[in-house]
């Protein structure tokens, strides 16, 4: 199996994401009212501000709605990630452990976290990973 299945709706989730904080910052709406909007205090907004891979999932789909973005990419990226999951679980030890470090993140906390809310920088550090352990 290619990992493009995997890569392709990460990537377009990423893209999405960009083209929100894009659209965000652009509005530039007091942190108080975007807060409102996703269910954040002043101070957690600031921080996505500063910090903008700490934005998590639902929030960069309540955001694209907002701005009335297609969210399309993020259930795209939620069912690839749950698929990433058995493909990675099948294979052998080594290939396995060889993605889990290029990933910083092992599979069984992939799997622990999967109906978490995932934040940016774990979704680019699974995108980055898989994209490695690809040109290897």
């Amino acid at each position: 199996m290619s990992t493009s299945v995997f890569l392709d709706p990460l990537n377009s989730f990423l893209n999405l994401s960009s083209a929100v904080l894009h659209k965000t910052y652009q509005d530039k709406k007091s942190t108080s009212a975007l807060g409102d909007m996703v269910g954040l205090s002043h101070n957690s907004v600031r921080n996505r501000y500063q910090n903008p891979k700490l934005w998590r999932i639902s929030e960069i789909t309540q955001l694209a709605t907002h701005y009335q973005l297609p969210t399309r990419s993020c259930i795209q990226m939620q069912e690839a990630v749950v698929n990433l999951v058995g493909y990675l679980q099948q294979l052998p030890g080594p290939q396995r452990r060889q993605v889990e470090r290029l990933c910083q993140i092992k599979i069984v906390n992939i799997v622990k976290r999967l109906n978490d809310d995932w934040s940016l920088d774990d979704i680019e550090r699974i995108q980055r990973g898989l994209r490695q352990w690809t040109n290897s």
